[in-house]
């Protein structure tokens, strides 16, 4: 059995004997059979129409998981398959904790100017309130309260006082504004997205962190705050195979026709770390506002516009988003930015990104619902859903040696479907 899979002398002399024999030819035979390289796909299409029904509720992090490994989506919200967890304060714990924390300090706030001016005192008052409740809802029993447990939710607690100060000095000098937190983008809204050829409604579901507006002269632009407790950028060739696509998905669902931020355009998305800084790490020459400046600067993508650039960061100096204009811009008529420390696109990129996005929704509705459920996982430099894979001892493929990954020049697919690299500024991703 240890050898089934090898060919050598000793293995092929034991199969010939073995299989000479006819209880252990049916036992060969039997594992040939398993070991036997399969698609994984359901033949009878109505059995997903049974699964999923004519109405796809979709979320920006399934659409991720579909994209990431068929199998692992179908085991999940197919055949709702649900491994047993210890309650314990874990990554998404923390990361659950610090969401709640943010969410509760700025909507305490009527006004922009109520957070600038929010003091340590009761930003401290209200992470402890937040605290209290996140353990009593997640450990339940005091006893579960381990001194571990409070150490780490601890942790978290004083990471979020540097966040929120960060926060306050981002926002004070920008011109857009928080206009909702942990907004439901399915809210008020309860038409499809999209209606696939085989008749599928697509439906959108899924929560924003925070979204900032801003207006001038008549115009309205959006963007999309996100908080992670993990390094997040926005990636060329995982956006073309139909991954990392959440905010953006979010922000194209917002400023839609049928959404409530219609007369909104796209100005981006933003991801910012809400992890601790880890000042052992900071060099001596650094001082310590550049250095916790340099960890809270956000990644993502942004709108190429001077107005809406210089209205999330005066001067567009590259501090806190990632655009920076170069020496030789003058402030007025074209935008010269430095590709090396900017991620921006047009309007028309912004476009034709959100075409591509809705290909993305359809073509997951039509292989999905025509049976397309194999364990072939993407498997990037930054991606590998067959780590901590609750259906990795079902799959037959738990070592990947099935996969798909990114063809060398994916990137160069994803900038032609945006409209080519005069139109794109990027950096190196």
């Amino acid at each position: 059995m240890r050898y089934f899979g090898e060919s050598t002398p000793e293995t092929e002399s034991l199969r010939q004997v073995l299989s000479e024999i006819p209880e252990y030819k049916a036992k060969l035979d039997y594992l040939e059979e398993a070991c036997a390289d399969k698609s994984f796909s359901v033949s009878d299409s109505s059995i997903m129409r049974e699964l999923f029904t004519d109405r796809l509720y979709l979320s920006a992090t399934q659409l991720d998981e579909y994209n990431s490994c068929h199998f692992k989506y179908f085991c999940n919200k197919g055949l709702r398959l649900r491994a047993r967890k210890k309650r314990a304060v874990d990554k998404l714990g923390r990361g659950n904790l610090t969401h709640m924390c943010l969410e509760k300090i700025l909507s305490s706030c009527e006004t922009k100017e109520d957070f600038e001016q929010l003091d340590t005192v009761r930003i401290r008052e209200i992470i402890e309130e937040c605290s209290k409740e996140f353990l009593s809802e997640t450990l339940g029993a005091e006893n579960s309260k381990t001194p571990s447990v409070i150490a780490a939710v601890e942790s978290v607690c004083d990471n979020i006082t540097d966040v929120v100060r960060h926060l306050q000095k981002e926002l004070a000098q920008s011109l857009f504004r928080p206009a909702a937190f942990e907004l439901d983008i399915s809210e008020g809204n309860d038409k499809p997205v999209l209606r696939a050829d085989n008749g599928v409604e697509i439906y959108l579901k899924g929560v924003v962190d925070r979204v900032d507006v801003y207006e001038e002269d008549g115009k309205k632009y959006l963007r999309v705050i996100d908080y992670k407790t993990g390094s997040k950028k926005i990636n060329l060739a995982s956006l073309y195979y139909g991954l990392d696509l959440q905010m953006l998905l979010y922000l194209f669902s917002l400023t839609d026709k049928n959404n409530r931020f219609s007369e909104h355009e796209p100005a981006g998305v933003l991801y910012m770390s809400a992890s601790g800084a880890g000042c052992k790490d900071r060099e001596s020459k650094v001082s310590y506002d550049d250095f916790m400046d340099a960890h809270y600067k956000m990644n993502g993508l942004l709108l190429k516009d001077r107005l809406v650039l210089e209205a999330m960061e005066k001067d567009i100096r590259g501090v806190y988003i990632p655009a920076k204009v170069t020496s030789k811009d003058k402030g007025d008529g074209k935008l010269l930015l430095d590709k090396r420390a900017s991620l921006c696109m047009t309007k028309k990129n912004f476009e034709k990104l959100s075409g591509h996005i809705d290909d993305v929704m359809l073509k997951m509705c039509d292989e999905l619902y025509s049976g397309k459920i194999e364990a072939e996982p993407y498997i990037s430099a930054t991606t590998n859903p067959c780590g901590f894979c609750d259906y990795g001892g079902i799959c037959g493929n738990a070592d990947a040696e099935t996969r798909r990954t990114a063809e060398a020049d994916a990137k160069d697919k994803m900038m032609e479907l945006l409209g080519g690299d005069d139109d794109y500024e990027q950096m190196d991703t």
